[in-house]
């Protein structure tokens, strides 16, 4: 259920929260090579510190997205803050792959329970006539969380190397839980006791209800197509752009990372017209017809580099369409109002499917083919995305016929 009143600086707060998790997730490709030379990591072992968030949330996101409407989303928001917080210190001081492995598993749960707590914090502090705004708002976390660490992790490796920047992460959790612990009071949780218990009972409904459900369904594989695709072209970019355009690595993180950023300002754009009356058919078909065309023209040897700057930022910034498009459909596609945690952790556990299985596959297909037919595969998906957004402009013209 919605607030009567829109609360834009708890919604604030939630998005900043999740950007402070999507830290996490930032703060490793650009630490990588210092990672491998301290801690002699094999090129697999680096993968699977890369990995390792989107296998936790792969096993558990959808649960823990139903216990958070079940147990209270302020308290467990807080919660994984701090755990992020110990697991990012703790991380610190890894003299090997393992402990380094540990502490990510944990960083991975606070990621997830952030990630799908936020959507019901949310719920609670948007009046009805500003949902799809403050839900597009939400869209721009990750983009946002991700490229202000790659934009800004270089200047803290120099100095203090990647110890120091996984210390500074724990130090911004911590600062950031008290802030959310203060800034959130105006949508506490409901009170423990027999409520919460009830609430715990339900769980198992509440699992069986979404994914019985075809609204979720929809949601879920349409984020992950784009998702999938996304992270494909934005993980290899930087190879791509080292090896075969003779660029230097601080020039390649940093059109990169202007990229990633350029997905903010379309998560907030696809708000905008969502609120003026834009069908979400319109706005994913034109997110899969534009990725479609710039992935494959990024990688072709003939495109020069002043436009693969340009194309990649068309790439990332009409991508943003599609997370602002997907959260704002979450409460209505939920099968109830109780249900929007659960109905958001099934997004998130087939947007990190899909961000698992996608680059070793991009991996495949550019060593047996090439750089410039390995985008196949992001033509193929936005393919996918096309067809759902199809079948979403149906649902809710099922919905609501007029």
């Amino acid at each position: 259920m919605s607030a009567p009143q829109t609360r834009w600086s708890v919604i604030a707060l939630v998005v900043l929260a999740a950007a402070v998790a999507a830290f996490q997730v930032g703060k490793v490709p650009v630490a990588l090579p210092q990672l491998r030379h301290d801690l002699g990591l094999s090129l697999f072992t680096a993968g699977l510190v890369v990995a390792v968030l989107s296998a936790v949330a792969t096993l558990i996101a959808i649960v823990v997205g139903a216990a958070s409407d079940a147990l209270g989303a302020r308290r467990l928001s807080l919660l994984a803050l701090l755990t992020i917080a110990g697991a990012s210190l703790a991380g610190s001081f890894a003299d090997g792959a393992t402990w380094l492995l540990l502490t990510r598993v944990c960083e991975g749960l606070g990621v997830i329970v952030l990630f799908a707590a936020g959507p019901s914090m949310i719920l609670r502090a948007v009046g009805e006539r500003h949902m799809r705004l403050a839900f597009g708002a939400w869209g721009t976390n990750m983009p946002l969380g991700q490229a202000v660490m790659v934009l800004l992790s270089p200047l803290v490796l120099v100095p203090l190397g990647w110890r120091g920047l996984w210390v500074i992460n724990a130090v911004l959790a911590v600062v950031f839980a008290a802030i959310y612990f203060v800034g959130t009071r105006a949508v506490p949780d409901p009170a423990a006791g027999a409520a919460n218990r009830a609430n715990i009972k339900t769980l198992g409904r509440d699992l069986r209800a979404v994914v019985s459900a075809r609204g979720p369904w929809l949601l879920a594989l349409a984020f992950a197509t784009y998702a999938t695709q996304f992270l494909c072209v934005i993980a290899f970019l930087p190879t791509y752009l080292t090896e075969q355009r003779d660029l230097g690595a601080g020039a390649a993180a940093g059109i990169v990372g202007v990229a990633i950023a350029a997905n903010v300002p379309g998560n907030l754009v696809a708000s905008w017209l969502l609120q003026r009356g834009a069908t979400r058919r319109a706005l994913l078909g034109l997110a899969a017809l534009t990725s479609a065309l710039t992935s494959v023209l990024i990688f072709q040897p003939a495109t020069p580099l002043p436009a693969i700057v340009v194309l990649a930022i068309s790439f990332a910034g009409v991508g943003g369409l599609v997370p602002a498009t997907i959260f704002s459909a979450t409460p209505s596609y939920a099968p109830s109002p109780a249900q929007v945690g659960a109905t958001n952790g099934l997004i998130l556990q087939w947007v990190n499917m899909g961000q698992l299985a996608g680059p070793p596959l991009f991996a495949v297909a550019v060593s047996t083919w090439s750089w410039a037919l390995a985008p196949g595969m992001t033509v193929g998906l936005a393919l996918v995305l096309l067809l759902l957004a199809f079948l979403i402009g149906r649902e809710e013209a099922r919905r609501d016929p007029a």
